[in-house]
């Protein structure tokens, strides 16, 4: 059992334990602590300067979102993700236990508000594609009552094993949040040189957990 002693950081909302960063040593599938605190500094670092409104839904909030009834979604959701909301970012993975966000593989799906779609980028040739499109429909009928375009499955480089699917959805995120802040949309995204970016991913936010943590006095 974990104790405080474990704890690396307490980044906000997220602790990430020792054991969290094994799962960033090579080899390794990336967990829903790993990714969840991505996403969160991408949201409070990295959308700033941005003049739209954009959200990175945790791994737990988007595992509840995608296996609940869309009916409820307004009892969970806070004025973060609103009709209002130009961009959020969903990790997605092929779990069907509402209580676990794990599962065997990740995915990436973005909502546009200003297209109207909902874009799914997997690494692994649509391996969540089925799971994906039926939660593209629940986010839709919410968000935009139903007028929405509808599902885009984008082309994205792909994984060469299996178990850097955690990795390509942080970067693709990245990729799609920086084209963003010139296009306004996720459409016409290049997403070249994704490989290298995945191939230097772990060793960057390793680092990053770790400055983080010095700064915090850990």
């Amino acid at each position: 059992m974990s104790s405080p002693q474990d704890i690396i950081l307490s980044y906000h909302d997220v602790l990430i334990r020792k054991n969290d960063l094994q799962t960033l040593e090579n080899h390794s599938w990336l967990n829903d602590t790993i990714i969840g605190f991505y996403f969160d500094y991408l949201e409070r670092e990295k959308t700033k300067e941005s003049p739209e409104n954009i959200v990175f839904s945790s791994p737990e909030l988007s595992q509840l979102l995608k296996l609940m009834d869309v009916q409820d979604y307004g009892a969970i959701l806070d004025s973060r993700i609103t009709q209002e909301t130009d961009f959020v970012f969903f990790p997605v993975n092929n779990c069907d236990d509402r209580e676990d966000p794990g599962g065997a593989h990740w995915s990436l799906l973005v909502y546009s508000k200003p297209e109207g779609s909902c874009f799914h980028l997997d690494s692994s040739g649509g391996f969540n594609g089925t799971i994906a499109r039926a939660f593209s429909r629940k986010i839709l009928e919410f968000l935009t009552g139903g007028k929405g375009k509808g599902f885009v499955e984008v082309k994205c480089p792909q994984q060469e094993n299996s178990y850097d699917c955690g990795i390509f959805v942080l970067c693709f995120a990245e990729v799609i949040l920086r084209h963003l802040a010139g296009a306004g949309e996720v459409g016409g995204c290049d997403f070249q040189g994704v490989e290298g970016e995945v191939k230097s991913a772990r060793k960057r936010i390793l680092e990053l957990i770790k400055e983080l943590s010095r700064r915090d006095g850990k």
